[in-house]
């Protein structure tokens, strides 16, 4: 247990001075660090309450506590180039129609939605398997479609900041895109663009961080991890909503929340057993290259799943957890936590004294796979890179046609 109370010590006081360099609760290392520690103390619960749980190794907290230390380290160091403390709200970001282009991305995002849903009346002629693996793989099996996706998974983030009484065709972005990302069936990359959007709101002051604006998106997540399962196993499945369909969805959410902070402990304990996959933490990076030259891609998947109990079994290590299992390099586990951390502040920092939405929607994106970091390591998809990406060439489009941004 003195593991856990210094762990704890350590995430107030990280939280608490990061909070007091960047003005704000809403930094990199804060999202990173405290939905990792909300699932150490639900999994250390749960497993009291429920039979069947491996106990969680204490000392694989050392792991998160190192990495925090680094991750840090570049925190400080750019909050200080700046020569002054932020003062919590974004520079104020010109919303006139002019700047942000609002109707074309509008349009556009119309069309893509337009050629999905024509995507999804065609497959199968079967709507009863939406959402299952196999419409799923077939929805995907255009590469032109996977990349029209990814736009629109950026669309929705934005129609999600700029809802308001102004922009009420958003209503129509966000639900016409939500259909084809139930078509793909995964969870992560549902939450993840609504909470690109949602932070990008908390950040520029359009919702102010409380406990209903803390509340609302966790019964968001809450609702589309439900209704993903619901579709799968009621709808397309037609299982009954059973006492064991409930205990079989707060299993598997318990699973998905904190899976990976359990499988890491496991992991730890028992000195790593996966096969060293160094490469694979640079994976997108390279596949892209792989892609030009017709070379076999590197996978990045962890072969190695462990069983927890009436959990299921789980191949996810978190974000440190990831690095350290697949590199077994203690020197490249600094090098890398350090590396993404000068990256994400830097954009963090970028983004506090931008006027450009798109240079504010870009750090967003850095905050909600760093939010994820409980589950996973992010950056082993090219979707990370690659959403951040988007959101930097819409910056530069825009700039380009209103110099008079920053």
């Amino acid at each position: 247990m003195l593991y856990l109370f210094v762990f704890i010590f350590i995430i107030i006081l990280y939280v608490m001075w990061d909070r007091f360099l960047w003005g704000t609760f809403i930094t990199p290392l804060n999202v990173l660090s405290i939905p990792y520690a909300v699932a150490v103390v639900i999994i250390i619960i749960y497993q009291k309450i429920v039979p069947g749980i491996p106990e969680f190794y204490y000392p694989s907290l050392c792991i998160w506590i190192f990495g925090l230390t680094l991750f840090i380290i570049p925190s400080t160091i750019w909050a200080k180039c700046t020569r002054k403390m932020f003062k919590g709200r974004y520079t104020a970001i010109i919303e006139s129609r002019k700047d942000d282009s609002y109707k074309l991305l509008r349009n556009i995002a119309f069309v893509c939605i337009a050629l999905s849903l024509f995507k999804i009346r065609n497959l199968s002629g079967n709507i009863a398997s939406f959402g299952s693996e196999d419409f799923s793989e077939q929805y995907q099996s255009s590469s032109i479609l996977n990349h029209i996706s990814v736009f629109l998974s950026c669309v929705f983030s934005y129609a999600i900041y700029k809802l308001d009484s102004n922009h009420k065709s958003s209503i129509i972005i966000i639900v016409g895109t939500l259909v084809g990302m139930f078509a793909i069936g995964t969870k992560s990359w549902i939450i993840a663009p609504f909470l690109i959007g949602y932070y990008s709101r908390l950040l520029t002051g359009k919702e102010r961080l409380g406990m209903k604006t803390t509340i609302f998106p966790i019964l968001i997540i809450v609702a589309i991890f439900f209704f993903s399962y619901y579709l799968a196993i009621v709808v397309i499945s037609e299982q009954d909503m059973s006492n064991e369909f409930f205990v079989f969805i707060c299993n598997h959410f318990v699973d998905y929340f904190c899976g990976g902070v359990l499988t890491l402990s496991i992991d730890y304990k028992m000195g790593f057993i996966e096969p060293q996959m160094s490469t694979a933490l640079f994976a997108p990076i390279i596949n892209v290259f792989n892609a030009l030259f017709g070379l076999e891609y590197v996978k990045t998947v962890n072969p190695v799943f462990l069983d927890i109990g009436v959990l299921g079994t789980n191949n996810v290590r978190t974000f440190f957890g990831t690095i350290i299992a697949y590199s077994r390099n203690p020197a490249l586990f600094v090098i890398l936590s350090i590396m993404f951390s000068t990256f994400v502040y830097y954009i963090y920092a970028v983004s506090k004294q931008s006027r450009s939405i798109f240079i504010l929607l870009a750090n967003a994106s850095n905050l909600t796979f760093l939010t994820f970091g409980f589950f996973d390591f992010y950056w082993l998809t090219l979707s990370s890179y690659e959403i951040p990406f988007i959101f930097l060439i819409m910056h530069v489009w825009l700039y380009s046609r209103h110099r008079n941004l920053k």
